[in-house]
């Protein structure tokens, strides 16, 4: 009982052990997986944001190009270049107001933003006026927007007679893709491999170059008429920025010695929505927000201060990857060996019972006929036995050796069958020959139990022939007769049957007693080997458990098998062998 506690406490620790490293590995393979997955779908985004971005500025490059391109006249003229207005526009997507900002502090806080009209160039003394907005109330708000703008300019109308009657082109002499600044370290350079792969930027080059055309146009007109005398205006670059939380597309510009802020302020909710648009294909969920043009933010557009916000990855979830179907491999190795493990000790268990029952029952089996050998032989050798009582001692020795000779017979031809070593030489006889050299030693075995043998030939058997192995057949025969005559002895009927008789293309051989029966519990371990305990052994009739398997393995080994018939009374076996000549291939005697 220890060793077999040691045993399944032994194979605990080791399944689970390895149940533990399993689970180890799980999730270190889980937690790899997950970051797999998380750092493609991070990829994939990245992509999907690059087109997105791509769009984005391509439908806001013209916009843009055409507000920076856009001339002082726009703005402000002549006559109101010293003065601070603001127009809203309507005819005109995406654009709010347009401004002019110059530095004098005298008019900071005072008149003219123009409502009446739709263009700057309608201003006049006679236009009414409103109090202007908080955008640059103060010098230091146009100051501070003043320092947030670009120092480089625009070639003047002076610069570009001079550029011409030198003969030099204006592609050669300005930056043909610099109108205005862009955000950090974003590009509108349009790539050949998203171009090829996106219809939509396909269309981005296209639009940029239309709108850079309307810049040298724009600069191409000024060459058309001569600078008036006196006329000095340096334009610089347009920026977008964001500046009190407005969306401003602003430049700086200098006549003389009076500087000017001039620039459109966007309708930021109608172009944040237009761009959500654009994108809607790609990234439904995404979103723009307001930035400081961080020259590592990837999401950066180029073209305004805007970024695209993108929603977190979510990496959660199980997958079937090639790691998850190596660790669901790596379960299933684990749970068929620690189920071979299971089979293998419970197998070893039962084999390890099987084998002390076996020593136990063949040990008491063993010791009642040698302890019937010492007696009698001892009472024989001193001549303590009268003449009459000699012959009886006689008759039981003999019994007793024939029946430790059949438990050896028995016990050593299953020890040759598990080997593989089965009968090799069979004889074709018919059966009436076989019942007479067989049924003598059956009826002699019945008598030492004073039973009664009575064999029944049918009439349509005699002639028929088998093949077998007549050892093989004398022993099954002797066991099943064993058998009943052992457990029908105390019964009124001591008449053992045996039929013989035809069915169909099988002899059947058919012993018939009239003892107790067996029981449901005994029939379900009817043909197993070993299967009456030391208990049982001790307590029931003589015998092992061995004869009734032992005679199933050698009616298999003859084609045929071994049944148990069930019946109201007594017991009745039937063995069953195939009529005819031996398969091809086996020795055989006729």
């Amino acid at each position: 009982m220890k060793r077999r506690i040691w045993i399944w406490g032994l194979l605990a620790g080791l399944i689970g052990s390895m149940f533990v490293v399993m689970l180890w590995i799980t999730i270190i393979a889980m937690r790899s997986d997950r970051e797999s997955r998380l750092l493609e779908l991070s990829r994939e985004q990245d992509k999907t944001v690059s087109i997105a971005l791509w769009r984005a500025d391509s439908f806001l490059a013209p916009i843009v190009t055409k507000l920076a391109s856009m001339p002082i006249e726009s703005f402000a003229d002549d006559s109101s270049f010293e003065f601070r207005k603001a127009t809203p526009v309507v005819e005109e997507a995406f654009v709010r107001s347009r401004f002019h900002f110059p530095k004098s502090s005298e008019h900071f806080g005072t008149i003219a933003i123009v409502s009446d009209v739709t263009s700057l160039n309608q201003v006049g003394p006679s236009s009414r006026i409103l109090p202007i907005d908080n955008l640059v109330a103060s010098p230091a708000d146009w100051t501070t927007l003043y320092d947030q703008l670009p120092r480089e300019r625009l070639p003047s109308r002076d610069e570009l007679f001079a550029m011409n009657r030198e003969g030099a082109s204006l592609s050669s002499q300005i930056n043909s893709n610099q109108l205005f600044v862009a955000n950090g370290s974003a590009t509108l350079n349009v790539s050949n491999d998203l171009r090829g792969r996106n219809a939509t930027l396909q269309n981005a080059q296209v639009q940029f170059e239309q709108g850079f055309s309307q810049r040298d146009s724009v600069l191409q007109g000024n060459l058309q008429e001569k600078p008036k005398l006196g006329e000095v205006n340096k334009i610089g670059l347009s920026k977008p920025l964001w500046f009190q939380d407005n969306l401003l597309i602003a430049r700086t510009v200098q006549r003389e010695s009076l500087a000017a802020i001039q620039g459109t302020e966007l309708d930021w909710p109608q172009l944040r929505e237009a761009l959500k648009t654009q994108i809607q294909s790609l990234l439904p969920e995404a979103d723009f927000m307001p930035t400081n043009g961080v020259e590592s933010d990837e999401h950066l557009l180029a073209a305004l201060p805007v970024r695209i916000v993108v929603p977190a990855i979510n990496g959660d979830g199980f997958r079937w990857s090639p790691l998850m179907f190596a660790v669901a491999g790596g379960w299933a190795a684990m749970l068929f060996l620690s189920g071979g493990l299971l089979a293998i000790s419970l197998s070893a268990l039962r084999f390890a019972d099987k084998r002390s029952s076996f020593v136990n029952s063949v040990t008491h089996e063993l010791r009642t006929p040698l302890t019937t050998f010492k007696m009698y032989s001892e009472l024989l050798s001193r001549g303590m036995v009268d003449d009459e009582a000699r012959q009886s001692y006689l008759r039981t020795l003999c019994s007793e050796s024939n029946r430790l000779c059949h438990l050896i017979d028995n016990v050593l031809t299953y020890a040759r069958l598990e080997k593989g070593r089965g009968p090799q030489t069979k004889e074709t006889k018919r059966v009436s020959q076989l019942l007479d050299r067989i049924a003598p030693r059956l009826a002699e075995r019945a008598a030492l139990d004073e039973m009664t043998l009575n064999v029944q030939l049918d009439a349509s058997v005699s002639t028929e022939s088998i093949t077998v192995d007549i050892a093989s057949l004398e022993q099954i025969l002797f066991n099943l007769v064993d058998n009943a005559s052992k457990y029908a002895s105390l019964s009124n009927n001591k008449i053992i049957q045996l039929f013989v008789a035809k069915q169909r293309d099988h002899i059947s051989f058919r012993v018939v007693d009239n003892g107790p029966g067996i029981s449901s519990q005994q029939k379900a371990v009817l043909f197993r080997p070993f299967s009456k305990s030391s208990e049982e052994a001790a307590s029931s009739k003589p015998g092992v458990g061995l004869g009734l398997a032992l005679s199933a393995r050698l009616a298999k080994q003859a084609a045929g098998q071994l049944n148990h018939l069930p019946t109201r009374s007594g017991c009745t076996m039937e063995l069953l062998l195939p009529i005819g000549m031996p398969s091809s291939g086996t020795d055989f005697k006729s």
